[in-house]
């Protein structure tokens, strides 16, 4: 076990490619001397043939799309002043009906849903998820706040463990024989 965790602690740099590139390369380092930590295997079956990075991918696609949807909305909507941003009546009502009636489950679906109804809204929707996606949306924090948020769960879930097994002991130590 503590192998293990040694290893995932010293790994090689990421690279991107099919799984035959990487292996390539990794021959490759390993023939040059370089050290090369295997990555870990993680099951083909775990996410219905999927890869981690590409079931994680689809969420933030899913997220995307409804990040631009509101964005869209917020656009579409009267401001609070009485002032019109870019309000459209037709199209401010047409979102907010789409998204009442087919939550966001799969974006590429319910983009194709909305197109179906409204093309104009629904390729405004698109180009503000592909903006939002290349400009603003913050990758570098993203994964510091997943390896923050991970790391602060471990701590607190062994805090929490060795609270219960001391709680445990010191029950059985004040109970009468």
């Amino acid at each position: 076990m503590a192998s293990n965790a040694a290893l995932s602690l010293h790994r090689a740099p990421a690279v991107s490619g099919n799984r035959s590139q990487r292996r390539q390369l990794s021959r490759s380092l390993r023939k040059s001397g370089g050290c090369v930590a295997q990555k870990m295997y993680v099951p083909s079956d775990s996410f219905g043939g999927k890869s981690p990075e590409r079931k994680a991918a689809d969420a933030l696609c899913n997220l995307f799309t409804f990040t631009a949807a509101r964005v869209v909305q917020a656009q579409l909507q009267p401001t609070a002043m009485g002032g019109f941003a870019s309000y459209n009546a037709g199209q401010y009502v047409d979102l907010m009906h789409h998204l009442q009636e087919y939550p966001i489950k799969d974006g590429n679906e319910w983009l194709m849903r909305l197109m179906r109804k409204n093309q104009m809204l629904a390729v405004r929707i698109m180009e503000v998820r592909k903006a939002y996606s290349a400009d603003d949306f913050e990758w570098e924090m993203c994964k510091l706040m997943a390896n923050d948020k991970l790391n602060a769960g471990n701590a607190k879930l062994m805090q929490n463990f060795a609270m219960e097994t001391f709680e445990k002991a010191a029950k059985t130590t004040e109970a009468p024989p």
